[in-house]
């Protein structure tokens, strides 16, 4: 009986117990899992008080205008006199056309401007000399790249109103320790800010957000004016916290704006396949296309024979010698998105009386890993001509995240027994990927059925003589340059090549040559273009020279070459390279060399002059400098861009693991030691 009251007493107890979890604990605790969340946020910022701050800022600039008015009346007078040469060396700046002389400028004198010191207290001119030969020898180097600009006050006014790039991070505590950042601008002249603060699907265990704020460790609260704001956010089965920084005056002037929480949905593996890749991930993909000279299908030599002998306006057969001339036929690659095509060529070699076998694509850069084959014939449904000049290829994004490379499908020879539509004269090989890390993988593609497109074949295609070659180091002027073997020596008698033949686009370097003098491409319809087996220097400009470059560019060709270890253009010692309207280096990325820093992906200057006045230096690589290096050496910028250039970081081990990474433009004025 005792016995039975003790049982009866426990279950009572289990069921108080039970009664007092929460239902959703008791689900989790059943199915053996906890409910995941994700939880999407947006902050807001209140402006009030940055306009205040410059708002009080603009009323010091006119009681400062004022003190500079008075000070030129005191110098009408005559009474100014002894400020006058003193206060015209502190503040000089150039105009827009002015010569800077970048390796002059120090790291003291780019701090002055933060602290403008108004005119009456103006230090004796021996101060003023002694400040600025302490501050050279404090400086061993500096990165500056100036752009003109008015009298040395505004400059520096300008300096103290500019715009805030502001960067929040939240950091999400817990085994991964992950964190988000975001970032927006505060614009001076809108008085406002500019961008949104959207955090999207991170991960919760909660669907209930409390918001905390924090401040210094001695209380304070953080500056308005701060560039970079750390929030933290921790959760757990019962809540979600998030703190945020107390700035100013205001604790909530950080606050935020919506919320909510959305249940997480696991994925099994049968739908794995079935997420759509993500449009904003990199990859880079190669691949090659290969035509055989003699295939069951088709004989090239007659094929092209066949058809180019009985055309009146025909040059690729020569019926004086009855037989093929050298010819080239392009491969056009139309990149999805992307406004600039891709042209490898497979070359008639009629002396050898052989075709080069393929043609190579390198490291296209694509948002899915994903490939996939499409043969396309004309929108009749006929198959594309085999004796064309020219060939169009098309590597597109299809719907479900994956990318289709389109291959025209050729006609094989006119008694070919078998099925005409399965015949392969494009054949798709050596397909891989790689990722931001270098990692390389082999990718077997899937083939899709066969589309149509609206094509026209252009039967007159590129002309055989396309390209015209120079090497300043083996070729000779006496050449005609149509040939590697017969490359000419200076870029003024490949110049005099293209302007006598419109057809030629490309002027391929494929050893170092000299350059001085006026430097442009005017009247011709090519562009200089690096050689895929070359990897030094392009040009050089000799010491003491001078070369300007004019309506000329010059491509590092990075897509079809991984090896190049030198910039685009050489300076050396009491050398100046002038780079006015027109000009554009681009696309020269140095290659990772193991524990060595690269140096000026599109110019390296060695104690020399780079004067700059249009053009463009872009999409170029190295460690030191990713458009342009300076060592020892002075640039003048009042024209043109320097943009999406990147310095990549290389560690050298040798030196201890000294980190070297600097700049789209980088300045050596002491070689470090």
């Amino acid at each position: 009986m005792k016995k039975g009251r003790k049982i009866l007493a426990c279950l009572i107890l289990m069921v108080l117990v039970l009664s007092q979890v929460p239902r959703n604990l008791l689900v989790r605790a059943e199915e053996g899992e906890e409910t995941k969340y994700n939880l999407s946020f947006e902050l807001e910022r209140d402006a009030s008080a940055l306009n205040e701050i410059y708002q009080k800022h603009d009323e010091g600039e006119s009681e400062s205008e004022k003190t500079d008015e008075k000070a030129s009346d005191k110098e009408a007078n005559g009474e100014a006199d002894a400020n006058k040469d003193v206060n015209s060396k502190a503040n000089q700046v150039n105009d827009n056309d002015t010569v800077v002389d970048l390796s002059q400028v120090t790291e003291g004198e780019e701090n002055s401007s933060e602290e403008a010191k108004p005119v009456d207290e103006v230090k004796p001119i021996d101060e003023v000399n002694d400040e600025a030969e302490s501050s050279e020898e404090e400086n061993e180097e500096a990165v500056v790249l100036p752009s003109g600009g008015g009298e040395g006050s505004q400059e520096e006014k300008a300096e103290e109103v500019k715009d805030l790039n502001i960067t929040y991070t939240v950091h999400i505590k817990g085994e991964s320790e992950e964190s988000i950042e975001k970032r927006i601008t505060y614009s001076v002249e809108k008085a406002d800010f500019v961008g949104d603060l959207k955090f999207e699907g991170i991960e919760t265990l909660s669907n209930e957000l409390e918001v905390k704020y924090y401040s210094r460790e001695d209380g304070s609260s953080f500056d308005e004016k701060s560039e970079n704001f750390d929030l933290y956010l921790e959760t757990n089965a019962e809540k979600t916290v998030l703190e945020l920084p107390s700035i100013g005056e205001k604790e909530d002037s950080l606050r935020v704006k919506e919320s909510n929480f959305e249940e997480a949905i696991e994925i099994n593996e049968e739908k794995v396949g079935e997420v759509v890749g993500d449009p904003n991930s990199k990859h880079y993909l190669s691949f090659n296309i290969s035509r055989y000279d003699f295939t069951d299908f088709e004989n090239l030599i007659a094929t092209y024979s066949n058809y180019w002998m009985t055309r009146d306006d025909q040059n690729v057969f020569d019926r004086d010698e009855w037989r093929l001339n050298n010819f080239t036929v392009i491969n056009e690659l139309h990149i999805d998105g992307v406004d600039e095509t891709i042209k490898e060529k497979m070359i008639f070699n009629s002396d050898e009386h052989s075709w080069s076998e393929k043609i190579e694509f390198r490291n296209i850069e694509i948002p899915y890993e994903d490939i996939e084959i499409q043969y396309y014939k004309k929108a009749d449904s006929s198959l594309v001509k085999p004796y064309l000049l020219h060939y169009d290829f098309y590597l597109k994004k299809s719907e479900d995240g994956k990318m289709v490379l389109q291959v025209p499908r050729l006609a094989p020879k006119n008694n070919y027994s078998g099925d005409a539509n399965q015949v392969k004269i494009f054949k798709v090989s050596n397909v891989s990927l790689k990722d931001d890390d270098g990692n390389v993988k082999e990718v077997t593609p899937t083939e899709l059925d066969d589309t149509n497109l609206d094509i026209i074949e252009d039967l007159g295609g590129i002309k055989p003589s396309d390209t015209v070659y120079v090497n300043g180091k083996s070729g000779d002027d006496q050449n005609d340059g149509l040939s590697k073997e017969n490359a000419v020596k200076t870029l003024t008698k490949a110049k005099e090549i293209a302007q006598s033949n419109n057809d030629i686009v490309e002027i391929v370097v494929t050893g170092q040559t000299d350059i001085e003098g006026d430097i442009s491409l005017e009247d011709t319809n090519a562009k200089i273009c690096r050689s895929k087996e070359y990897s030094g220097f392009l040009f050089n400009v000799p010491s003491g020279k001078t070369a300007t470059l004019s309506k000329i560019i010059i491509d590092g060709r990075s897509n079809s070459n991984e090896s190049i270890k030198e910039s685009l253009i050489r300076v050396n010692s009491g050398a100046t390279l002038n780079i006015n309207e027109g000009a554009v280096l681009r696309n020269n990325k140095i290659m990772d060399i193991k524990n060595t820093a690269t140096r000026g992906g599109a110019v390296n200057a060695f104690e020399a002059t780079i004067n700059m006045t249009g053009g463009s230096v872009e999409e170029n690589q190295a460690s030191y400098g990713g458009g342009i290096y300076l060592y020892k050496s002075t640039m003048n910028f009042s024209g043109g861009v320097v943009q999406n250039n990147e310095a990549k970081r290389v560690i050298d081990y040798a030196y201890g693991g000294a980190i070297y990474s600097a700049g789209g433009v980088s300045l050596l004025v002491e070689q470090a030691r």
